[in-house]
């Protein structure tokens, strides 16, 4: 299932350097392998609140880098992930994991529930509420064709159209924003960037948005390239294994040889909330024939294209595995909520042979013969412990 997620960001050439090296290209597109500044100090922050409730649940004193990095991965499936991520967070809470966890990391239907909990500041707080309210604008309106249409002509949506309508890129994108809009009652006046303010002191986990290059996806291919993954976070958007990005504030915007040639706003998350589907984004129009050994990496099918194509990452693994692999998260536990039907160990044995391919820790994964039970654990030496919890398995198919 597409779910269009919607953006206008622009990757230039890129450059490598050492990965103790981090470096700007210009004043705006950042070559780095590091996290962002903004991620790393919200990730630090999140660890001391969990040090600190550590130490008091335990009576002993815990320091920071004792606590483990937890990333959640929310899968697709529409209405059904959405619904049932907002179960799993709850069940997160009840059992006093949550405040544990740095990243929740989505991808399609688990995008929509991360972008309305992420419109209360201290969500991971007031849960009960904020779950309330999204439930509410779910449960309290009949959906047909007719009500989409008659919301598609409010007057605040047709203006948002109208605008959209004159920018060089105008797509059925900026169309099915107003439609997700409508569906899950998410006004268009929030942008991916203000959202910092709501992890910048460890409030709440970090979130990480996947999206892939529609590009290079090849559907035939059993294992794809780690290039195609795309990333949208607070602080910044980017491919992390070009080692480029942009500031999120600066998602809209045009750039050439790594200078901002004109400034756009920031599409709100409305449109955003498409970029699991089929998202585009400008590239700079511009050839590299720099020699083998001047540094410079070329990725031409990125740097040769005026405009990037991003589409759902579901269709490559349909739970972000890739994005929380990086050793540059250093994570150490991570809990995957599959709600995908068919084959209920696919995204857990993709992610096995991803990492393989890519020379990345991962646990032995051998799921041959094996009903899925409701939690199940894979661990090893110097590899993050996984967690692969799928909605369809042993304890529940006789609907219990």
């Amino acid at each position: 299932m597409l779910t269009p997620w919607g953006l206008n960001a622009l990757l230039v050439s890129v450059c490598s350097f050492p990965p103790t090296s981090p470096k700007m290209f210009s004043d705006r597109v950042i070559i780095s392998r590091e996290l962002s500044e903004g991620e790393s100090q919200a990730v630090k922050a999140r660890k001391i609140l969990a040090a600190t409730t550590m130490t008091q649940k335990l009576d002993i004193d815990i320091d920071k880098d004792q606590v483990p990095v937890v990333a959640v991965l929310g899968s697709g499936g529409g209405l059904r992930a959405m619904l049932s991520l907002l179960g799993s967070i709850k069940g997160l809470q009840e059992t006093g994991l949550l405040k544990y966890v740095t990243y929740i990391c989505g991808v399609s239907g688990s995008t929509w529930t991360m972008s309305l909990l992420y419109d209360n500041h201290e969500w991971s707080k007031n849960l009960e509420s904020v779950i309330e309210d999204i439930s509410s604008k779910i449960s309290d309106r009949e959906i047909s064709w007719a009500t989409l249409i008659d919301c598609i002509l409010e007057e605040k949506h047709l203006q948002r159209l109208v605008e959209a309508a004159k920018k060089e890129d105008y797509s059925l994108t900026d169309f099915w924003a107003v439609i997700v809009s409508c569906l899950i009652r998410m006004e268009g006046n929030h942008c991916l960037s203000q959202h910092q303010k709501y992890v910048n002191k460890g409030q709440n986990p970090y979130p990480v948005y996947a999206a892939i290059d529609e590009d290079i996806l090849h559907p035939e291919e059993k294992i794809k390239p780690s290039e195609i993954w795309f990333e949208f976070t607070p602080y910044e958007c980017g491919f992390p294994s070009y080692e480029a990005f942009i500031k999120t504030s600066d998602l809209g915007s045009e750039f050439e040889n790594g200078v901002m040639t004109k400034r756009h706003p920031e599409p709100d998350l409305c449109r955003l909330q498409e970029a699991v589907g089929f998202l585009q984004g400008s590239a700079m129009e511009r050839e590299m024939n720099a020699a083998p050994d001047d540094g410079i990496k070329t990725h031409h099918d990125v740097i040769k294209k005026r405009f990037v194509s991003l589409v759902d990452a579901a269709l490559a693994i349909n739970c972000a595995y890739p994005l929380m692999l990086q050793p540059k998260r250093k994570v150490d536990v991570i809990i995957s909520l599959d709600y995908s039907d068919g084959d209920i160990f696919k995204t857990l044995n993709q992610a096995r042979d991803y990492a393989e391919a890519n020379h990345l820790p991962f646990p032995m994964v051998d799921t041959k013969g094996q009903w899925p039970q409701d939690c199940n654990v894979y661990n090893g030496y110097s590899t993050p412990t996984v967690i692969h919890m799928p909605l369809f398995n042993e304890a529940n198919k006789h609907g219990k």
